[in-house]
């Protein structure tokens, strides 16, 4: 269909992507900050650069090796990731070209970095400016991408990046709750060590907690479930691969995330999926897939024993409601035809 430059930092999020659209397009090149180490189909084309503002000479050479492969190059499409630096950089390579850009928000450049303060509050200002088309995986973060740029009226489509596990029916569901976010206050993990120890305390049954992923906080975590007495209940699986991180969402019949802020997280999608009851903070992109009572729990009140409140629910209604809302808007093929319409419009 059609030849795309891809850019971005280098992240699972960067290769979900390069996978979903791979089968839509004739040719694919990808500028990024590291190697993926992670094995991409034979014949990728990839370039790695530095493209950060730490090391301003380093970047301002990269932005003319990015105009010598736009060049040489020639894509159909331009789409960068995240409004940082690295979309900073293609769009000064780009200067002066008619090649249309996509820009694709991820959700800590809208969501935190404009308001840390104005250098950073301009630099996606003017990247949001320069994109003919901006995707957002919530309407919540589009709405603050136009308060960014009010004198324009920004193109925005809403798409995600779809979601890689599959539901396994014949696995069946234990008294376990999963979760998965990184181990930083932003995730406000020791809240769920603390929400669990009520959890515990106020049930017939024995349930397991399981934490995957790490971070600064997995040493004082881990204290802390001591602390709390959990050890027996409580376990830490660390970085987990996909293949394990799904087998854990068919088993667990809660998913609890409680970030400070957030956009739409794929794992709350992946967890739905496979029939956890959701039980996440009450964020306004958590609102556009959650509707508290009705099919998982919205958490004001982090200090509260806020885990009770799924077991009130009816979990087959749940799960059929939750399957049918992945299935219309959270699969790799509904988000892939999402993105290349965007292409095919374009060109």
């Amino acid at each position: 269909m059609s030849k795309l430059l891809l850019v971005g930092p280098s992240s699972i999020h960067l290769w979900r992507y390069y996978q979903m659209v791979k089968p839509g397009l004739d040719d694919i090149a990808v500028i990024t900050d590291a190697d993926p180490g992670t094995t991409l189909p034979d014949g990728y084309k990839i370039t790695v650069l530095p493209l950060s503002l730490r090391h301003p000479v380093d970047f301002f050479r990269s932005i003319h090796t990015i105009r010598k492969l736009i060049s040489t190059y020639q894509p159909d499409i331009i789409h960068c990731h995240m409004a940082g630096t690295a979309a900073l950089a293609v769009n000064f390579a780009n200067r002066g070209s008619k090649i249309p850009m996509v820009l694709t928000t991820w959700g800590s450049d809208i969501l935190i970095a404009p308001f840390q303060n104005s250098l950073l509050r301009k630099m996606v200002t003017y990247n949001l400016d320069k994109a003919r088309i901006l995707t957002s995986d919530s309407r919540y973060m589009a709405g603050i991408m136009r308060e960014l740029v009010p004198g324009k009226r920004l193109e925005i489509r809403i798409a995600n990046f779809g979601i890689g596990v599959m539901p396994d029916p014949s696995v069946a569901k234990e008294n376990l709750i999963y979760s998965n976010r990184l181990h930083e206050s932003f995730y406000r993990i020791d809240a769920i060590l603390r929400a669990f120890q009520y959890f515990r305390e106020s049930v017939q049954e024995t349930w397991t907690l399981v934490v995957a992923g790490t971070g600064s906080q997995t040493e004082s975590l881990k204290e802390l479930v001591k602390a709390l007495n959990l050890e027996d209940n409580v376990h830490f699986v660390g970085w987990l691969s996909p293949q394990e991180n799904e087998a854990y969402y068919n088993r667990a019949k809660l998913y609890v995330s409680i970030p400070e802020s957030d956009a739409t997280s794929i794992s709350l999608l992946e967890s739905m999926a496979c029939g956890c009851l959701p039980v996440v903070s009450n964020l306004p992109a958590n609102r556009e897939w959650v509707e508290a009572g009705r099919n998982g729990v919205l958490v004001d009140d982090v200090t509260t024993s806020f885990l009770q409140a799924a077991l009130k629910l009816d979990a087959s209604l749940v799960q059929e409601h939750n399957r049918k809302l992945i299935d219309r808007l959270a699969t790799v093929k509904a988000n892939r035809d999402i993105f290349l319409k965007i292409y095919q419009e374009l060109i």
